[in-house]
């Protein structure tokens, strides 16, 4: 691979990487100018803590989120575009608007899947790097959530999000 189109790829991950930015800058805005509600309501001896959002979570950062999911999931097919032109040494490369990064979900999928010609030491590698490895299996897989939720943000609509507590302290 040349020195510019590793480069194309290295600004691919760089962008996702401003977008993730983004959406915590943006994400930041929205919190300050409509803060979550709080309250704790009590009935005898039982204590519920109550979150209120008081404005949906703005639309911009669907989108956001979606331009971060293709930035990340087209630096991977970009990559795997660039290991067949090397491998094939043919440029463009055979079935070239079919390649991408292939993440499966178990290895029958992939053995199955179509790795375009590459040598059985880079099918190998890439092999090492199926969601199927990971802790839990596919769905515990960064990877697979990036291709997966791309896929829905492209062909279906963009992801509703809502906010999630990451940390609740109680003291009495």
């Amino acid at each position: 691979m040349s020195e510019s189109e590793f480069r194309r790829l290295v600004a691919r991950v760089e962008r996702a990487a401003s977008h993730r930015h983004e959406l915590w800058s943006l994400g930041a805005e929205h919190l300050k100018a409509n803060p979550v509600e709080r309250r704790v309501v009590g009935d005898g001896d039982i204590r519920s803590f109550r979150l209120h959002a008081t404005a949906p979570v703005p639309t911009e950062l669907s989108l956001v989120f979606g331009e971060w999911l293709y930035q990340l999931r087209s630096a991977l097919d970009g990559l795997m575009y660039e290991i067949v032109v090397r491998e094939t040494k043919l440029d463009p490369p055979p079935n070239a608007g079919r390649i991408s990064y292939p993440l499966c979900r178990s290895a029958d999928a992939f053995a199955s899947c179509n790795t375009y010609g590459v040598s059985d030491r880079i099918r190998r590698a890439i092999e090492r790097t199926q969601p199927y490895h990971a802790t839990g299996g596919f769905s515990g897989s960064a990877l697979w959530w990036i291709h997966e939720l791309a896929r829905i943000d492209r062909h279906r609509r963009g992801h509703c999000l809502v906010w999630r507590i990451i940390e609740l302290q109680v003291n009495s």
